[in-house]
């Protein structure tokens, strides 16, 4: 090489940190905002069909499908806010007149973290209430078994040996003889599905490969900040062309002109930040709900940022006062807002860490919510004519499935879905409804098409595999299997596993002595497993691995040969049939979600439960709201 003509001093080498770096890569800023930004006139173009908008691929492999059947009467239109409000809670403040200003007090700063950094650096992360336990390792053949989806392909009889008041459950419907016992309204589980969305999105595992939870990013912020619609994976609303205009939120049309969907591009993929809610047609028009809430509110004179702020304190409100009476224990939902905290405190909270004890498995049991088909209008009724919609497409009905233009004939009447006249979702339950196990691939938010698995230590593993195709042999080696449908239920459990849960009767021991959890019943493995009425899939002899639970019947059968401790999702769903018949969360699992939702939303830099902010309501004029007000207060 050429000599330089000048010297120049031998650089000295750059210091190397003696720390590890962190393992979380995704950068976010150590402090959220205060108040959320008006998009610059030029981040909000009138809509043309000539620019090519932006869309974001879709993302994780964390799905919350759903869906909900049942053919309805006639509906009876709901009361207004104003005539007859909703009911306040015991330990809601008094409300407030419903004339409320325009002008909103300063949002929440984000609080500084109490006690050192995370793991991630300035990433969100995921993080454990117990990480003292050890994670539950079980084979691939009994996760399959623990999901078996069987006994719900035809009916849902095994319900009635299990729960004797139960009538027949049929398509995924279902009534019951006592009013008092009635599973939520149908809506409330898409209600859910959405607040995942905005708390929730992991991409940093790979499914079936076990992975310290304090390593995993959330790529959402996990506050109650609505930032599925405005502010996500980098990008701002106001970043895709057409999505907003004048400050507003453009709502598509159907075919008929009615504005109920997202707009969207020429492919019909939805121009929208998180492609999870385009899922099914159910959250997309609750999503779209909240969009035309926003409007309303520009209507009104709002800013873009004021009507943001509004919005997000509505759907805290909504969250807090009538998605989590309908999916919790009422005793430990009281005690929580009342401020009883034992799980979710210390700097879990002040960091905002996304528990996976909730994430994974007490808020991911709500799949099992998802009914087969949906009376939506008249048009789905169930009768000769009007068949139900199925969740998804498994057959000759009308389905939900997303990603294209809205047809006139799923538009919801919503009434079907919230209020006296709505069908009713499923019972909480370890094994979902048909289309959840047979989830089609490639909707926003499903897994690829590839899985690895595990199958377990010996050949005979991998033989049980319910519905589907029969595991390949793979004795401790890891299998890829390529499949078009994937069971919901299964990849629930082995999410639990990539996520290291600790067993579910471990867990509740743990709350139960260490963490000062004193109000539960600590199931044992014998109440999970040997009450039980259906057996396995097919002709299975155990002989004498039936001793654990007595008799010759078998039950299930690797259970039988030693496990001593089920995952965690599995056994919320057997305490909430414990607890309350499968209505609701038991006393554990609701514990787990109020704390977890509740210290979100008082974290949000945006926070109806801030200190000394006096909160009511724009739509009621009082403290709590409902889904069907806003649906009220919009016009739909």
């Amino acid at each position: 090489p050429s000599p330089a003509p000048t010297p120049q001093p031998t650089p000295q080498p750059t210091p190397q940190p003696t720390t590890a770096p962190t393992p979380c890569p995704v950068p976010i800023p150590s402090s959220a905002p205060t108040a959320f930004p008006t998009p610059a006139p030029s981040e909000m173009p009138s809509p043309s069909p000539s620019l090519a908008p932006t869309v974001r691929p879709s993302p994780s492999p964390t799905p919350m499908p759903t869906g909900l059947p049942s053919a309805m009467p006639t509906p009876v239109p709901s009361p207004s806010p104003s005539s007859m409000p909703s009911p306040l809670p015991s330990h809601l403040p008094t409300p407030l007149p419903s004339a409320m200003p325009t002008s909103l007090p300063s949002p929440m700063p984000t609080p500084v973290p109490s006690n050192g950094a995370t793991t991630c650096g300035d990433a969100f992360c995921y993080a454990s209430l117990a990480p003292e336990l050890e994670p539950l390792e079980l084979a691939w053949a009994t996760l399959v078994e623990l999901a078996a989806s069987e006994p719900h392909e035809d009916d849902f009889s095994y319900v009635e040996d299990k729960l004797g008041n139960w009538n027949r459950i049929k398509a995924g419907g279902f009534s019951v003889n006592d009013e008092s016992e009635k599973t939520p309204a149908a809506g409330y589980t898409y209600v859910a599905q959405l607040l995942s969305h905005d708390i929730n999105l992991e991409e940093t595992s790979v499914l079936g490969k076990p992975m310290d939870p304090r390593r995993i990013v959330n790529l959402n912020t996990p506050f109650v900040d609505l930032d599925t619609l405005y502010s996500f994976d980098g990008m701002e609303i106001g970043d895709l062309a057409t999505a907003l205009d004048g400050g507003k939120f453009v709502i598509g049309n159907t075919s008929n002109g009615l504005p109920r969907d997202f707009v969207r591009n020429e492919s019909e993929a939805a121009i929208t930040l998180d492609a999870r809610n385009d899922q099914n047609r159910i959250v997309s028009q609750v999503t779209v709900a909240l969009m035309a809430l926003h409007n309303k509110f520009v209507d009104r004179g709002m800013t873009f940022a004021e009507a943001r702020n509004q919005t997000v304190r509505e759907w805290q409100a909504i969250v807090l006062y009538d998605l989590l009476p309908n999916l919790l224990d009422g005793d430990v939902l009281e005690d929580v807002a009342a401020g009883d905290r034992k799980l979710y405190t210390g700097d879990l909270k002040n960091q905002s860490l996304m528990p996976v004890e909730f994430a994974t498995a007490a808020f991911r049991l709500f799949h099992s919510r998802a009914n087969s088909e949906y009376v939506l209008n008249e048009e789905t009724s169930g009768g000769d004519d009007s068949p139900r919609a199925n969740l998804f497409d498994i057959g000759d009905n009308p389905h939900l499935e997303g990603g294209s233009r809205l047809p006139d004939m799923l538009v919801i009447d919503w009434e079907h879905f919230f209020g006296p006249k709505a069908q009713h979702a499923r019972i909480l339950d370890p094994l979902y409804t048909l289309p959840i196990v047979r989830l089609p691939i490639g909707l926003p938010g499903t897994p690829s098409s590839e899985i690895e698995v595990r199958c377990g230590e010996d050949d005979d593993d991998a033989t049980v595999c319910g519905h589907q195709d029969e595991c390949p042999i793979c004795v401790n080696e890891p299998i890829v299997k390529e499949v078009d449908r994937v069971n919901l239920a299964l990849l629930d459990l082995l999410r639990g596993q990539t996520h290291e849960l600790g067993g579910g009767t471990s867990f509740a021991k743990h709350a139960q002595d260490v963490l000062n959890v004193s109000d539960i019943n600590v199931l044992s493995l014998a109440d999970m497993i040997c009450d039980i009425p259906h057996g396995l899939p097919g002709d299975v002899e155990c002989g004498d691995s039936c001793n654990i639970c007595g008799g010759d019947e078998p039950k299930f059968r690797y259970y039988e040969q030693g496990e001593e401790d089920v995952p965690l999702l599995w056994y919320f769903a057997h305490e909430a049939i414990a607890d309350h018949n499968a209505t609701v969360l038991g006393k554990l699992g609701s514990r787990v979600v109020a704390e977890t939702i509740y210290g979100l939303v008082e974290e949000s830099p945006v926070s109806i439960l801030a200190d000394g902010s006096a909160w009511a309501s724009n739509i009621s004029g009082m403290a709590n709201v409902t889904f069907l007000d806003v649906i009220d207060y919009i016009g739909w």
